[in-house]
């Protein structure tokens, strides 16, 4: 009963730090476009492509990031 209490205690101990560590993020916003493509072709029986394109842009896709 004694290891259970210890345990117990120690949950709530690190589970309230973890809590109070939520609150103190910075929050800002961000206005980042990321796109993906990703694509797969079939060029022989056995054998395929496999493709992939990203486009990050930033201030709502205004600027190269």
């Amino acid at each position: 009963m004694g290891k259970l209490v210890l345990c117990f205690v120690f949950i709530i101990v690190f589970a309230q730090n973890t809590l109070y560590a939520q609150n103190t993020r910075l929050n800002n916003c961000n206005s980042i476009g990321w796109y993906n493509y990703l694509g797969t072709f079939k060029l022989a029986e056995k054998f395929g492509v496999h493709t992939e394109y990203q486009f990050r842009r930033n201030e709502f896709i205004m600027e190269l990031q």
